[in-house]
């Protein structure tokens, strides 16, 4: 996922994070691979996350993107206890008017119990200005090295606990493999449906699952939709977390959306 942009001198700097694939025994294998959604072969794109480096998306992008197959979006909103995403009222407007299931999650940045909460009660905040529903998915976005630190297994069951007693107690946790790995990071406190898996294979393929353990499984930060400016993150939603699965008529539109683009040339 993405972290903010920061502000130096009046000029917009965007913090990049060099992105790298992981093989199965969490080493490091290549670049992630740019994938163009309508590819034959790959894991389902149920659910794409967007943030504000992904700006104003139209009603009509998410529309294109549903017609692949995606399902639901998940929205940051908040990041630390400083940074509200300014584009997420008209993200989350437009998702729904698109037909696609809405969460939010949060950018973590605590080290410790008191500062979990803190954080969870500045995303709840936000949530709620928002209109967003006691029964939204609500996921802690775990993966920062800052947040490194103390027991983070504590620190994320005090962020949970939080969001539930802020009246959000549809939770989630994303995090990535090797950090999971690094920390020891235990998932008792959601339990492994609930959590999102971030692990990126340099050849992603539908037979080859990953992370079927986990609630979702998010394989790609590098997707292309056809007719859709940027590129996205893409997730596969075993559990149903948030996405409604693939169905015949789901899978069929998808086709036809694709045959119309390549018969169409773009």
């Amino acid at each position: 996922m993405k972290k903010m942009s920061l502000m130096v001198g009046g000029l917009s700097v965007v913090a990049t994070v060099s992105i790298l694939s992981l093989n199965p025994d969490n080493s490091v294998f290549a670049s992630v691979p740019a994938i163009y959604a309508g590819t034959s072969g790959l894991p389902r794109m149920d659910v794409v996350d967007v943030s504000s480096n992904n700006g104003n998306i139209s009603v009509t992008s998410f529309e294109k993107m549903h017609k692949y197959g995606v399902s639901a979006a998940i929205v940051k909103l908040t990041e630390a206890t400083s940074y509200r995403n300014p584009y997420a009222a008209q993200q989350i407007a437009n998702a729904k008017r698109a037909g696609l299931k809405v969460g939010a999650y949060h950018y973590s940045w605590y080290t410790s119990p008191s500062s979990a909460q803190a954080e969870a009660k500045y995303f709840t905040n936000y949530a709620k200005s928002l209109n967003l529903s006691s029964d939204t998915l609500m996921v802690d976005d775990l993966e920062d090295t800052y947040t490194k630190k103390n027991n983070v297994t504590n620190n994320a069951k005090a962020f949970n606990t939080q969001l539930k007693l802020s009246g959000y107690t549809n939770t989630s946790t994303y995090t990535g493999l090797s950090y999971k790995n690094e920390t020891g990071l235990n998932f008792s406190y959601i339990g492994n449906t609930r959590v999102w898996m971030a692990q990126y294979p340099f050849t992603p393929s539908g037979s080859s699952l990953w992370n079927t353990t986990y609630g979702m499984w998010q394989w790609n930060s590098n997707t292309t939709f056809p007719g859709v400016s940027g590129t996205f993150d893409v997730s596969i939603d075993y559990t149903n977390l948030i996405s409604q699965q693939y169905d015949t008529i789901t899978s069929q539109k998808a086709v036809n959306y694709k045959a119309q683009i390549e018969q169409s040339g773009r």
